[in-house]
């Protein structure tokens, strides 16, 4: 099994410049009198830091995107379509730099893995069919999925490490789409593909002789 996927993302306060809630799609038409159209222009002349936007996206709801830190005047709109799928929050500002950006995700992570792992080992020790061996080695085993779901957010950041992008290009597009899947596993950490679920179904499939 992998180790350690990473990450908890510290929870970024709602901005005041946040578009109206509800489902933005890249595909929906915008109303030219609505509060929020105007001309469309770029977050910035460089675009999305993307790494960063791992840090403030993976442990936000589905659905959900949010953007900060460095802003100008931002708008999705104007006389084309919208360009970000999902309820989309703009403005606020960054942490100090990328070093307290990663301690403040990962805190918040592993808090929310703890809290997993608690409520999954509770039902452990709740059922009589486990002896304390095999509760140990489940216990063991959720400790290797926490890695590696922070492994995993980390090998995330460093993939986009030094990568922008506009909203709605490709490389947007490819970046929610990484993110999505990561949001994922911290969602669920203890689920099916984990080492937990593995070890569990050893302990409860019966061994038939052959």
């Amino acid at each position: 099994m992998q180790a350690g996927r990473w990450l908890s993302v510290a929870s970024m306060a709602l901005m005041a410049a946040a578009l109206p809630a509800g489902n933005l799609r890249a595909d929906d038409d915008v109303d030219p009198g609505g509060e929020a159209v105007a001309e469309r222009r770029d977050i910035s002349p460089r675009g999305v830091d993307l790494a960063a936007h791992v840090d403030i996206n993976v442990v936000l709801p589905p659905q959900h995107w949010q953007i900060t830190g460095g802003l100008e005047h931002v708008v999705l709109g104007g006389a084309g379509r919208l360009v970000v799928e999902g309820n989309l929050t703009i403005g606020g500002a960054a942490p100090a730099n990328a070093a307290e950006r990663v301690r403040q995700t990962d805190e918040v992570l592993l808090a929310r893995l703890r809290h997993a792992q608690g409520e999954r080992l509770a039902g452990v020790a709740a059922d009589p069919t486990f002896d304390p061996a095999q509760r140990r080695r489940l216990e063991l085993a959720t400790e290797a999925d926490i890695l590696r779901v922070l492994a995993d957010v980390a090998r995330l950041r460093q993939r986009y490490a030094g990568r922008r992008a506009q909203l709605g290009d490709d490389e947007w597009q490819r970046f929610q789409k990484d993110v999505a899947a990561c949001r994922r596993e911290v969602a669920d950490p203890f689920g099916d593909d984990s080492l937990f679920a593995a070890v569990r179904t050893g302990f409860t499939t019966p061994v038939t002789d052959r």
